[in-house]
């Protein structure tokens, strides 16, 4: 099975703070996502403890592989969908709908703390070539999430934000394209370890 998620939350509700999901992903999918940038797949690279098993540490040991500059793309469109959604300017979804912060703060404050924190994540990537987890603005995107910025403050920051990744992709030294995938499907690793 490429792809499995479930929630103890179910199709029906919205998470709760005691609820739990569960996301696996085959490697063969995980490698297709990582490849194309996508933000929640690059964090396993750079995750504390995920290197334990023998297979994955050597995923992570050339975790290079899976950098490019082509993720630029994927994290600021994730931002930006998440901005929207802060907004209203997109539907928020069965599970995204969120009137309890946009009763008490104007805006969807979640949606906030995710915009400006792919951003964060994708300048750092780009410019450094990893994500820092736990994140180093973690306390400022607590404040976030708690509503201490205005909705306009917000969106003023992620515009810098977004400008900054768009110059930090442009100044990077990471390669253009992904050569992640090719290297699972042809590397020895795969052929003496995954094969």
């Amino acid at each position: 099975m490429p792809h499995f998620v479930w929630s103890t939350a179910g199709n029906d509700r919205r998470n709760g703070p005691n609820d739990v999901d569960i996301t696996l992903y085959s490697l063969k999918k995980w490698a297709g996502l990582a490849c194309k940038g996508n933000p929640t797949a690059l964090h396993f690279l750079f995750a504390e403890g995920v290197a334990r098993n023998a297979i994955w540490g050597e995923v992570v040991a050339h975790k290079d592989l899976f950098l490019a500059r082509g993720c630029v793309k994927l994290f600021m469109g994730f931002a930006d969908e998440q901005r929207k959604r802060m907004t209203g300017a997109k539907g928020r979804g069965k599970k995204g709908q969120r009137p309890e912060f946009e009763q008490k703060y104007g805006y969807n404050v979640k949606g906030a703390m995710h915009t400006l924190g792919l951003l964060h994540e994708c300048k750092e990537l780009v410019s450094e070539g990893h994500i820092s987890l736990p994140r180093p603005e973690r306390d400022f995107l607590i404040r976030v999430r708690t509503g201490t910025y205005s909705v306009d403050k917000v969106l003023a920051m992620a515009q810098i934000l977004f400008s900054e990744c768009e110059e930090a992709a442009r100044l990077s030294s990471l390669p253009e394209k992904w050569i992640g995938l090719l290297c699972l499907v042809v590397s020895p690793i795969v052929t003496v370890k995954f094969g």
